[in-house]
């Protein structure tokens, strides 16, 4: 269940430390603050007094800064100090502390350079895209002795896999489900799918969201539609925790399309070449897609969208 999505905002009120190597790392309250893709951290004290001359142009970068919650565990990765207060009153002489971050992990305390086993990016209009219903309906005729009725099937599906030997990973295409409703009055089904980045050996986040660029800039080349996700779990390589991940992401859009023919090509289209489009779709290091986008249309009439057009 995704309980911190990334366009939602949220609070988290706690204690924040430096993690244990560092000298300092005595308990400051303070508020985590998630709204419009940043973090702001309100600290009640200082990590870094000032101290000596000051020239307003100080910089102060934290790598990792933990925070332990009444409900939840959390780390602010990359934190930039943006503002510092001092007071003098009855309490004394008290510094305050302001910083911002563009990545929050929520579920574990961790590091930048901590690793995960894989990364699961919701993307809306991606169940769309994939066209899997996997629900069957069937109607009940009336007769003299019972009243007209309805049955509905739905099945699990299984994940997708496509294999990306170039960049030693795989991509997995999955559908999700939730339910709701009291079985009396209300019943209701909710699909929504998500793309798996699971990598041979485990990755930093920076490595996950590198790839993730890669394949929603193709995927979004294909569909005709922006495809950024709303939200992200990810799995902790040494401790299998599981732990949500709020980022920011430029220029982040999401899909808007709620009808398949919308779509420019969809994914019953390619068939069994999806895979060949997203291997040599996808670069191995850090260049402009374009390069690949030009071969790759030159053999792109081979999969036309029925009803949508082709390249």
């Amino acid at each position: 269940m995704a309980r911190h999505v990334i366009p939602d905002s949220v609070d988290f009120v706690g204690e924040w430390c430096l993690p244990a190597e560092n000298e300092s790392s005595e308990q400051i309250p303070g508020t985590l603050s998630w709204s419009s893709g940043k973090a702001t951290l309100q600290l009640n004290d200082t990590f870094t007094p000032l101290r000596g001359s000051i020239f307003g142009n100080e910089e102060h970068r934290y790598q990792a800064i933990h925070g332990t919650t009444t409900n939840n565990i959390v780390s602010v990765l990359r934190a930039l100090r943006t503002g510092a207060q001092i007071n003098i009153g009855q309490a004394g002489f008290r510094e305050s502390e302001r910083l911002i971050s563009s990545l929050v992990i929520v579920g574990a305390h961790v590091t930048p350079q901590t690793r995960y086993s894989e990364i699961r990016f919701r993307i809306p209009g991606l169940q769309i895209w994939l066209c899997r219903s996997g629900i069957q309906r069937t109607i009940i005729p009336k007769t003299e002795n019972s009243p007209a009725g309805v049955i509905y099937q739905i099945d699990g599906l299984s994940e997708e896999a496509t294999s990306i030997p170039s960049l030693d990973m795989e991509l997995g295409w999955g559908i999700d489900r939730s339910f709701s409703g009291d079985l009396i009055t209300d019943i209701t089904v909710k699909t929504s799918a998500c793309l798996r980045i699971k990598p041979n050996q485990p990755q930093d986040v920076d490595w996950f969201l590198t790839q993730l660029s890669k394949v929603s800039t193709l995927l979004a080349f294909i569909s005709g539609s922006p495809m950024a996700p709303d939200h992200v779990s990810a799995i902790v390589a040494d401790t299998r925790q599981d732990v949500e991940i709020l980022v920011a992401l430029r220029e982040a859009k999401y899909c808007t399309l709620s009808r398949d023919r919308d779509f420019f090509m969809l994914r019953p289209a390619m068939g069994n070449d999806m895979a060949n489009v997203f291997i040599y779709g996808l670069p191995r290091k850090s260049r402009k897609l374009n390069d690949r986008f030009g071969s790759w249309k030159a053999h792109a009439v081979v999969y036309p969208a029925s009803g949508v057009g082709s390249l």
